[in-house]
């Protein structure tokens, strides 16, 4: 799934700030 794939990229690039 994209939609998961992207949610899931700006959950952890929000977690890596």
């Amino acid at each position: 799934m994209l939609a998961l794939g992207s949610l899931f990229g700006l959950v952890f690039y929000f977690a890596w700030q």
